[in-house]
């Protein structure tokens, strides 16, 4: 498991702060460099279910409520 504080990152070729909430939003996948047992691994994972299931908290899991009067 990853954490990053804030959501944000340093570059480290230009040292600018990265937001990876926008990134992840607007990137069709993320490569995720990984050891096991010491040996390394690599995959790609796709960002589609993640911005799906981000717009549907955006729009209805915090959205104000909504009261019948």
């Amino acid at each position: 498991m990853a954490r990053i504080p804030a959501g944000l990152e340093v570059e480290p070729s230009t040292k600018k702060r990265v937001d990876l909430l926008n990134k992840f939003l607007n990137s069709d996948a993320v490569l995720v460099l990984y050891t096991r047992g010491k040996k390394p691994y690599r995959t790609m994972i796709p960002l589609s279910s993640f911005q799906k299931d981000y717009q549907h908290v955006m729009a209805v899991d915090l959205a104000p409520a909504q009261h019948a009067p």
